[in-house]
């Protein structure tokens, strides 16, 4: 097993996009949210579904469903928002389909990622897990951090 997937074991919250499912590391998700609150606004970025306020902060809102090529999470109040670690500091909100667990991923679980470079996910996916017949794909933001929204991009 190579040094990245000994890195990659650990604790991930588990979540739906459809029917596919995805983990991001436990110690990246602040809280989680339900999906009301979220301010719609004019983004040139489609996959921005809006902002919140939490805390007096303004949050982008991101639709991972849009923004992976899965379409758009069309309903009011449905999903579930992650607020997440990105980068050097920064947060934001990941709308989800809906929450399944949190799973400990052991590395002889681990798999390396095989998505194709021109893959909306590709800069995402780090890894896949398989545990108990599941196919979990795991989510590293840090790689993709420069296609994610900041909050002074969006108007509202």
């Amino acid at each position: 097993m190579s040094a990245e997937m000994n890195h990659m074991a650990g604790p991930y919250i588990t979540f739906a996009l459809g029917r596919e499912e995805y983990g991001i590391a436990f110690d990246r998700v602040h809280e989680i949210l339900g999906p009301d609150g979220i301010v719609e606004t004019e983004a040139e970025n489609p996959c921005l579904k809006g902002v919140i306020k939490l805390r007096n902060q303004k949050m982008s809102i991101l639709d991972l469903r849009c923004h992976f090529g899965i379409g758009k999470n069309e309903g009011k109040g449905t999903g579930a928002i992650l607020v997440t670690a990105m980068g050097e500091g920064g947060m934001v909100g990941l709308l989800v389909d809906a929450i399944r667990q949190v799973l400990h991923v052991q590395v002889n679980c681990l798999k390396p990622s095989k998505v194709d470079p021109n893959d909306p996910r590709a800069g995402f996916i780090t890894g896949v897990a398989h545990i108990q017949g599941r196919i979990i794909s795991l989510l590293n933001f840090d790689k993709g951090v420069e296609f994610l929204p900041s909050t002074s991009a969006i108007q509202g």
